[in-house]
């Protein structure tokens, strides 16, 4: 990264130029259950993590902090001389970039002499989190490089995923079958035929719901809300749901599944989460009707 600045500081945010960033990409993935092919910026936002990439910026400025203010080890201060002395020369090391990325993270031209404190390089680290934070958000809502007319395979999750953070239910769900469940539902990493189809390339209004003749598509709000072939499976969620919400019903669908998806209440995350493993498991099991 030898030319950050600062309009095109999120460079430094994609995977692809950052190999430190897909053993992040497989933990997070391992961490919410979802499939190795599933997308690979949405778990940043549900688990609420930044790129390591942060983390090592952050490492590397309080790395040059200590050895110019408390190090007394001579070859590391030499290594250090020796940095400083390519970036003068118009090397490029690992000083010049820690040179660079103060500058451009920095909120004035005027720059303090010497090396950051760690007051500045904490809120170097904020700025780098907040960038980032704006960078996924505007990633999940870019359809320019998409394929598909259609959009993003995240147009749904995007519809009631409105912030970068942790999502309670990963706390609150102590059964990690329905926290897995819930999170494969929540990221389009399931097999429902909105999903399904795009690798077969059926067409997005051919993607029909196989367990019931309402001839609907099966999506994330058809399978959860309407598809009579859970009705028995559904009650019990659709039971807490009005007594939280007696209004519910008068929702259109997209506010329902909205409603339901960012749900804090410990119930309904519950019998949500029972919900959408016994469906699947029925949907699986059972023959198709239609």
């Amino acid at each position: 990264h030898r030319n950050i600045t600062r309009d095109n500081l999120e460079s430094l945010f994609n995977p692809r130029n950052a190999q430190i960033e897909k053993a992040q990409i497989t933990y997070n993935k391992i961490t919410l259950g979802i499939p190795k092919k599933a997308d690979n910026m949405a778990p940043y936002g549900e688990l609420g993590v930044y790129p390591l990439y942060i983390d090592a910026i952050d490492r590397m400025l309080k790395y040059w902090h200590f050895v110019e203010n408390h190090s007394s080890n001579k070859l590391l201060l030499d290594a250090m001389e020796c940095n400083k002395a390519l970036h003068t020369s118009g090397v490029h090391s690992w000083f010049s970039f820690a040179i660079n990325i103060r500058k451009v993270t920095s909120s004035s031209n005027l720059l303090s002499e010497g090396t950051p404190n760690l007051q500045e390089i904490k809120v170097i680290k904020k700025k780098l989190q907040k960038r980032y934070e704006i960078y996924w958000k505007n990633n999940l809502h870019d359809d320019s490089k998409c394929k598909s007319k259609h959009g993003k395979k995240l147009r749904t999750y995007r519809l009631f995923k409105l912030n970068f953070g942790a999502e309670k239910y990963l706390n609150k769900l102590n059964n990690p079958s329905y926290r897995k469940e819930l999170s494969k539902f929540r990221l389009s990493a399931h097999r429902l035929m909105i999903e399904v189809g795009r690798y077969t390339n059926v067409e997005l209004e051919k993607r029909l719901c196989p367990k019931c003749d309402l001839n609907k598509i099966e999506n994330e709000a058809h399978f959860l809300l309407e598809c009579p072939f859970y009705e028995t499976q559904r009650k019990t969620l659709m039971n807490i749901i009005l007594i939280n919400s007696p209004s519910f019903n008068n929702l259109c669908q997209t506010d329902q599944l909205c409603w339901i998806m960012s749900n804090e209440n410990n119930n309904i995350i519950h019998e949500l989460g029972k919900f959408i493993l016994e469906a699947t498991t029925l949907r699986c099991l059972q023959p198709t009707n239609v």
